[in-house]
């Protein structure tokens, strides 16, 4: 029996996004969790507002940081305009920092949203490499692959493996088996295909791809590989049984080439963030002021020394750093070159096959 709060939900997915019938109910019965659902009633106590906060883990200098993903945030029509939105993603943020996350992330749906999310902290933080190939491109690589497309249900060695390859990526979001198997899911209702190469002579899988048709174009959503080598030959592989179809790739940003912003991340836990980034970086020392008005439990003043951070209001003359938790969020997921201006370990993270 489908309890009220879950019907809302559907409700407002339903009149907010331009989805089939077939897809809101593979995503209501397979994605859909209970406890990710964060809500928003009106005046009266009807649910106007809705969203989810799924729960994911990013690589932050080696360690699986707990993060939320906010999907499917909309209004009902005949609500907007009225600042729930706003209200509603403050309460997510809010749930989120109670949960243990470290940080939040997410995709905005259009160029403006990312102005809204800006407003609320947000920074743009993960980034792409749109790589176009045109008809005919060849791919030189190496060694011998077997070629072979994925259904469900996967096995073990494949989950295994897409595991290992993910894991491979630095500052890149994991996926656990049931998402895993969400992506293939979702992906076949993009009426997608999923691959795997597998090495002929070590008899490791050495590459996962997704990819889907998009107006006489071919969409890789991702290639996960051990090395460059295995990325090429997979993407000879796919080209071949499209029949040299242009292909499109939103890749890993590599150095020197132009980059796209692709999603948004805001710290929700200001004291871990820093915590992780003072064990890699055991010779910062220094004062930090961080103001962050929605989450005022992460404003106060870090001191860093020696690999550990501490909290410590005293009023300073001066402070190192003295900044909001949006211009944090920038900083700690820049560029090592920028973050080598300030003493301290940074990179870029990575988001991909998230689902909403």
């Amino acid at each position: 029996m489908m309890d009220n709060v879950k019907k809302t939900v559907m409700k407002i997915w339903a009149e907010a996004f331009d989805d089939s019938p077939a897809y809101r109910e593979m995503y209501f019965n397979h994605i859909y969790r209970p406890e990710d659902t964060v809500t928003l009633c009106d005046e009266s106590g009807v649910i106007v507002s809705s969203l989810l906060l799924q729960h994911y883990h990013i690589d932050f200098h080696g360690a699986a940081m707990p993060m939320g993903y906010i999907a499917g945030a909309a209004t009902l029509r005949k609500a907007r305009n009225h600042g729930y939105m706003t209200a509603l993603v403050a309460k997510a943020l809010k749930a989120a920092r109670n949960r243990g996350d470290m940080l939040v992330s997410l995709i905005p749906a259009s160029r403006h949203l990312y102005f809204f999310y800006d407003r609320l902290g947000f920074s743009t933080i993960f980034y792409m490499d749109r790589r176009h190939y045109v008809a005919g491109s060849v791919f030189r690589f190496s060694g011998d692959f077997t070629f072979k497309e994925l259904e469900l249900p996967l096995t073990d060695d494949l989950i295994a493996a897409f595991e290992r390859l993910e894991s491979l990526r630095r500052g890149a979001v994991r996926h656990t088996s049931e998402q895993i198997e969400g992506i293939m899911r979702d992906n076949a209702m993009d009426c997608g295909k999923a691959y795997c190469l597998t090495d002929n002579d070590s008899g490791e899988i050495a590459a996962i791809a997704f990819t889907a048709a998009r107006d006489h174009r071919i969409l890789i959503k991702d290639i996960l590989s051990n090395d460059l080598n295995s990325e090429k030959a997979m993407l000879s592989h796919i080209s071949a049984v499209n029949d040299g179809t242009p292909m499109t790739f939103p890749a890993t940003p590599s150095p020197g080439r132009p980059i796209q912003s692709f999603g948004m991340g805001r710290i929700v836990n200001v004291y871990d963030a820093l915590s992780q980034v003072a064990r890699v970086s055991r010779h910062l020392k220094g004062s930090i002021r961080i103001n962050d008005p929605l989450l005022p439990e992460n404003s106060h003043t870090y001191i860093i020394n020696e690999g550990r951070v501490n909290i410590d209001d005293t009023p300073l003359k001066r402070y190192d750093l003295d900044i909001s938790v949006t211009v944090l969020t920038s900083l700690l997921f820049s560029t090592p070159r920028i973050g080598a201006i300030f003493g301290m370990a940074t990179h870029r993270p990575f988001l991909s096959l998230m689902l909403d």
